[in-house]
């Protein structure tokens, strides 16, 4: 039987178990592709030595649509990884796996195989939006290369042209790696311009369970902590009844669904003769239980926290 409190961690399981199925796909798919198209080449060879001419061959052109196939469905799926899920390390990890699978594919195109490992060596030491930028430039690179439309034999009237070579130019042009056209078929992955929008700082807390956790724990130490005399002398010493309270206020303050029910901090605390020292103690403690490791609350959500509680201070602490 699983409790509350285990809920948020089989959550975070299965959210994990996703992006690493997510992952395997993308492998799965490019390396069925490319062993299904190079073993049919394989298999289509002569096999007595002789030089005769391979039959039924896939060509460079039918792999290269295969490829260039693959590589828009990751695309496509690294778009709402990234947009719709806010999953950054996801959409970074899908890219990678894709690019590692693709490129023994491009063994006739060296200095485009050139491009795609710096990209993967470039990504290796960056964060993960800044990695999902750099592995999408580089897909991107691969399909505008490779692209049908530029290696079909036709203009987009029908007409035959010359066929599109690669340029055999430094292992990265100057311009950086062209992005092929937006159609009502595809969707930009990541603009320039992109600002994703913020959870929720609840969220960010790591909801109620994690919430709930922390308070629980900084009353508890508040509790022992003499200078801080949190029951006032005995005369509050419901410490549950704070915690809800505590809990709820907090929830108020992050956008949570908590809905506090309680005084204003000015009534609430009226009367207590509250010291600024003591206040500070309130607010090192709380901040303290937040650093729990098992609860992996980032700085900057706990900074934000406690910039709300510090605008309480004027109403907390006696003049």
């Amino acid at each position: 039987m699983i409790v509350q409190g285990d809920t948020a961690f089989w959550l975070e399981v299965r959210a994990m178990r996703t992006a690493a199925n997510r992952l395997f796909i993308a492998i799965a798919a490019a390396l069925c592709m490319s062993v299904g198209a190079l073993g049919q080449c394989r298999a289509n060879d002569p096999v007595d030595g002789s030089k005769g001419t391979p039959r039924d061959d896939i060509s460079r052109k039918d792999l290269d649509l295969r490829i260039d196939k693959a590589l828009y469905d990751v695309a496509l799926e690294g778009t709402d990884l990234f947009n719709k899920e806010n999953d950054i390390d996801g959409c970074s990890r899908l890219y990678e796996g894709a690019l590692r699978a693709v490129l023994p594919l491009l063994d006739n195109r060296q200095v485009l195989a050139d491009r795609v490992k710096k990209a993967l060596d470039t990504a290796a030491s960056q964060k993960n939006d800044e990695r999902s930028h750099t592995l999408r430039d580089a897909i991107d690179d691969i399909r505008s290369t490779i692209r049908p439309s530029q290696d079909n034999g036709q203009d987009s009237h029908g007409s035959s042209k010359p066929e599109k070579k690669e340029e055999k130019s430094p292992a990265k042009p100057e311009s950086g790696p062209s992005k092929p056209p937006t159609s009502p078929n595809t969707r930009p992955l990541l603009p320039n311009n992109l600002v994703l929008p913020q959870k929720p700082l609840w969220e960010r807390l790591g909801g109620e369970n994690s919430v709930r956790q922390f308070v629980h724990d900084a009353v508890t130490n508040m509790a022992d902590e003499p200078k801080l005399n949190l029951s006032r002398g005995g005369k509050y010493a419901d410490f549950t009844k704070l915690e809800k309270s505590l809990v709820e206020y907090i929830s108020s303050l992050s956008g949570g669904p908590l809905k506090y029910s309680g005084k204003s901090m000015k009534e609430a605390h009226s009367g207590m003769q509250i010291t600024e020292v003591q206040f500070n103690i309130f607010r090192r403690i709380l901040a303290t239980s937040m650093q729990n490791q098992n609860l992996n609350i980032q700085p900057a959500a706990s900074q934000e926290l406690l910039a709300h509680i510090d605008a309480t201070k004027k109403d907390i602490v006696a003049k």
